[in-house]
Formats: structure tokens, sequence, C-alpha cells
């Protein structure tokens, strides 16, 4: 079922709790502590659930869970975006780390896919996050490389702080149609081959 999360169905969260994160029910101070800890105690528990979904629930159902034409939810995107950046966040004091938990899920995604040849096969994981100040990129250049159409001169993340820049800047219209936004991009070549 879609909808606002206080009406779907019970999850790890249930409607009350919901209601309560969103800001739609208060309690007195030692309910609330009471609310915070079930809540807290229900998501350990769930996760530890996650070891007997792997190995118990019959494949089929766990395909199911994830089929893209089930409903066509980009809640369920947003909530698969979510669940990692919920692991990510929260799991760096853990010991083993969160690569060290990923690289071990994968491999034992791995194992299971491949079946019968799993020993003739050896697999490797990589995770790496890689942190770019946006104040250090040259925006001035990589407008240049935009206009000049150089985009295998421009790294991906000096891309991504010029696109946050020009979002943020007022200037970036969602609602151009993509012819509009070529023409743009054309005009702009034509402005920087005109030396203008």
């Amino acid at each position: 079922m879609t909808g606002k999360p206080s009406e779907r169905e019970r999850g790890i969260l249930s409607k009350r709790d919901r209601q309560y994160l969103l800001g739609h029910k208060s309690y007195d101070d030692a309910n609330e502590r009471r609310v915070r800890q079930e809540i807290r105690t229900r998501i350990r528990e769930s996760i530890q659930d996650f070891t007997l979904l792997q190995t118990a629930l019959d494949h089929r159902d766990q395909q199911l869970i994830f089929d893209p034409h089930r409903d066509n939810n980009p809640e369920f995107s947003k909530g698969l975006v979510n669940l990692f950046t919920f692991l990510y966040r929260n799991t760096q004091t853990q010991n083993p780390g969160f690569a060290a938990m990923l690289r071990r899920g994968v491999r034992q995604a791995e194992r299971d896919i491949l079946g019968a040849e799993r020993d003739s096969v050896s697999v490797e994981v990589e995770f790496s996050v890689n942190r770019y100040p946006v104040h250090k990129t040259d925006f001035e250049q990589v407008e240049t490389q935009v206009r000049n159409r150089d985009f295998d001169e421009i790294d991906e993340h000096e891309l991504r702080a010029f696109l946050r820049l020009y979002a943020q800047s007022g200037e970036l219209d969602e609602t151009v149609p993509r012819e509009t936004a070529e023409e743009i991009i054309e005009e702009m070549s034509v402005e920087s081959n005109d030396g203008g």
C-alpha cells in the first residue's frame, strides 16, 4: 500500500509511531521515553530478523518484495536509499564497520546467486567514500569547460559541485522542457565559439 506514512500498513513502525515521529502525536515525558525505547527495540529486533528472512523466506517471496512492477511506488525506492543512509550513518563506530559489513553481505549474496559455481569463482567487492570540498572547485573553469563542451575534462565531483551551486543560485528552472534545455546548451556553445 502506498500513501502518507501515517496511513501505510504496519512495518517496523506502527501507525502511532509514525504519527509521533511526524510530530502529529505527543506524549508526556514518561510515555515519550517509553515510546522511543519501544521504537529502538523494534528496530534492533527487526535488523536481527533479516538473518531469518535471508535464510528462511522463500526466494520467490523475496523477489516479490522487490518486484519493480508491483506498484511503481517511488516511496519504496526512496525507502531503500534511506535504509542505506541510516545504516551507513549509524554503523560508523561499529566493529566491523559499514564497508566491511557491506563487503561480507555482497559476497554472501554472490555465493547464493552462484550456487554450485561459488567454489570456482572469487568475488571481490570494493567500497570507498571520497569527500571533495566544494569550495576547492574552480567554478569559472568548470563553466568554461561546459561552454566549450569539454565534458570529459570535468571530474564528477566538479560537475556535482557546479550543479549544486547552479541549483542554489535560483537560475535553475526544473519546469524547462528538454528541448528548451538543449537550446540553452546550444546557445552557450555558440556564445563560446563566438568569443562571447
